[in-house]
């Protein structure tokens, strides 16, 4: 078997190395002197190298001729564990197929996770919005659908029927159909100020269409209960209900606007 010289770099020392040898451990020489590592295909003197034109496919069959049968038959004198360099030269392959970590760290920097996390939150508050809005002027729904006109009345309850005259608090509690073509809007006035104040005007404004719409007056002698009609005050902290009649079904409203009538618009 033809052996090829090799020099080691640190201490100089000559070495023939079999190329069995060389094919198994890739060309990885442990020199015994100085007990350095290096790689003798780089080492070797230049009457060693292949011919750069037409010996060249002959050099190559000279390092691939060995067949594995040879390998395992002399693996005892190698100095290599052939086992360790097939896993080794395996996971080598293994890894070069893997993707770049320059890939790796741009596909992160594209898309970072709390990117698809906000998108996923404004995704469900838009469906959420959508949602609400179509029960809210629909009024197909909220007839055929006992509880999305429940869901409605609290969103109208919610959106737009709290309002304050300095600290008089007003707030309906219910906005339902009572008669035919007659809706009834009933909640409560609270005086939250230290003193006594006089009981306000509600205005109530029914929007009929987007671009429709009629305001109602309510002095307090028509909003009180029958008990309070004379009443016109409310002392500290005092709630009284009040119940306010429009001549409009309750499907056929859009949305309604309360507030007193100093509250600005």
């Amino acid at each position: 078997m033809e052996n090829i010289q090799t020099i080691c770099p640190t201490c100089q020392t000559k070495y023939f190395v079999s190329m069995m040898h060389l094919s198994v451990a890739e060309g990885t020489v442990c020199c015994g002197q100085c007990h350095s590592t290096f790689n003798a295909y780089y080492h070797m003197p230049s009457k060693h190298f292949p011919p750069q034109s037409e010996n060249h496919t002959e050099y190559t069959f000279k390092l691939a001729k060995y067949s594995a049968l040879e390998i395992f038959h002399t693996q005892n004198s190698a100095n290599t564990n052939l086992l360790a360099h097939l896993n080794h030269t395996q996971h080598s392959q293994v890894s070069s197929n893997a993707l770049p970590e320059s890939v790796i760290s741009l596909a992160k920097k594209r898309f970072p996770p709390w990117v698809s996390l906000t998108l996923f939150i404004l995704s469900s508050l838009l469906i959420v919005a959508l949602f609400f809005n179509i029960i809210r002027y629909n009024t197909n729904i909220l007839s055929k659908f006992p509880f999305a006109a429940s869901l409605s009345n609290n969103c109208m309850t919610t959106a737009c029927l709290s309002n304050t005259r300095e600290l008089i608090h007003v707030q309906v509690s219910k906005i339902e159909e009572t008669y035919p073509y007659t809706t009834t809007v009933t909640g409560s006035i609270q005086n939250l100020n230290p003193n006594t104040e006089l009981l306000p005007k509600l205005i109530l404004t029914v929007n009929l269409t987007k671009t429709r719409t009629q305001s109602f007056s309510f002095s307090p002698e028509m909003y009180l209960p029958y008990y309070f009609k004379n009443k016109t005050e409310l002392i500290q902290n005092q709630k009284i209900d009040f119940r306010l009649d429009v001549p409009f079904s309750y499907h056929s409203i859009h949305s309604i606007q309360l507030k007193t009538a100093d509250t600005p618009p």
